[in-house]
């Protein structure tokens, strides 16, 4: 019996999860920065501008979806060159939101055009202050959370963080592995913030790139695909929200599924294919000099195995990871083994 883990129907569309607009920092206004986008072959974009929440509703025509949402910051302390922060964008399942708790009237630039922007009705319904405290980023997650948004956790080296700041953190629906603003100027995301989350026992830490667009030189070379019935806002949204998705650099993911014993990818012609878990095994494919792979049928026989051997209360989990000639890679997210296996008979099997 076959498991699709990327669903089998509906179609990709392709997704920029990050950017930024004339209206607060950006140099490409709202419809310049949809119109790049479009013609890169982007059906989605987020508009994340800094610390205000402006829907862009007005931008949407049968190929194009702007969603609703915005980028904020909690600093430790006076900005500076050797301040940590968090860098958070939230993702508005309203896409008419003009409101949140999350939202923080002294945090916005005091640039005129930004400062114009904020009403009476805002500043009352937002939060007066914030704290450098993992205890606050996780009432912003949950708060989100509750108003029925999601959360991605942005470009963690640039912010000049480490494990510290992210571990015991809850919620995220994303990290960004990929951020092309911040690789762009040397400081690189990697996919471990998002392993050692999974290790903690996330379940829902899906593999985020983004742009970070401020200007052309940035638009669309990172992404993230979206499976959905339809580019209608609740559609897009909820397959977010459930990780019907991909994120890469340049690389595709046909296809994946699960059957027979065996976890079969299909892709745009590359050079590995590698399925990472969360312990000391991998599933492996990897093209001959001057060839390239569309493929792979990996034996899940060990992993299987190993999901029997598994201490109490951990699933395991494996997530793709595909990787061109270039070196650009594309991420599934993690799929744990009760989603696509009977884990209590295989436990039962291993006890016997």
């Amino acid at each position: 019996m076959r498991k699709y883990l990327i669903p089998n129907g509906g179609r990709f569309y392709k997704v920029a999860l990050h950017t930024h607009t004339t209206v607060s920092d950006g140099r490409l206004t709202p419809e310049e920065l949809k119109d790049e986008y479009k013609k890169r072959g982007f059906s989605v974009v987020a508009y994340t501008d800094h610390e205000l929440i402006v829907p862009h509703n007005d931008l949407r025509d049968a190929d194009f979806l702007p969603i609703t949402a915005y980028e904020i910051a909690v600093a430790d302390g006076k900005w500076g060159p050797f301040t940590k922060c968090y860098h958070l964008n939230i993702y508005f399942k309203d896409k008419d939101t003009a409101l949140s708790r999350t939202f923080c009237a002294r945090h916005v630039s005091s640039k005129e055009h930004m400062q114009a922007l904020i009403t009476d009705e805002m500043r009352a319904y937002g939060t007066e202050s914030r704290e450098y405290t993992k205890e606050f980023i996780q009432w912003l997650v949950d708060t989100a959370r509750e108003e029925g948004a999601i959360v991605s956790y942005n470009h963690p080296v640039w912010s000049l963080q480490d494990k510290d700041d992210y571990s015991g953190l809850r919620g995220f629906f994303g990290v960004e592995w990929h951020n092309s603003s911040s690789s762009g100027i040397g400081m690189i995301d990697a996919i471990q913030p998002i392993q050692d989350l999974l290790l903690e026992g996330e379940r829902k830490c899906y593999p985020l790139a983004t742009d970070d667009c401020h200007s052309l030189k940035d638009v669309g070379r990172g992404f993230v695909m979206v499976k959905a019935e339809r580019l209608e806002y609740d559609d897009i949204f909820d397959a977010l929200d459930r990780g019907d998705l991909y994120s890469s650099t340049g690389p595709e993911i046909k296809e994946l599924y699960v059957e027979d014993g065996m976890l079969v990818i299909k892709t745009s012609p590359v050079k590995k294919i590698i399925g990472f878990t969360d312990h000391r095994h991998t599933l492996r494919k990897m093209a001959g000099e001057g060839e390239y792979i569309t493929e792979a049928s990996l034996s899940l026989e060990t992993f299987i195995r190993n999901v029997g051997l598994a201490p109490e209360g951990r699933m395991p989990f494996v997530r793709m990871d595909v990787i061109d000639e270039y070196g650009r890679h594309a991420y599934s997210r993690a799929y744990f083994a009760d989603e696509f296996l009977n884990v209590d008979g295989i436990r039962k099997n291993a006890n016997n």
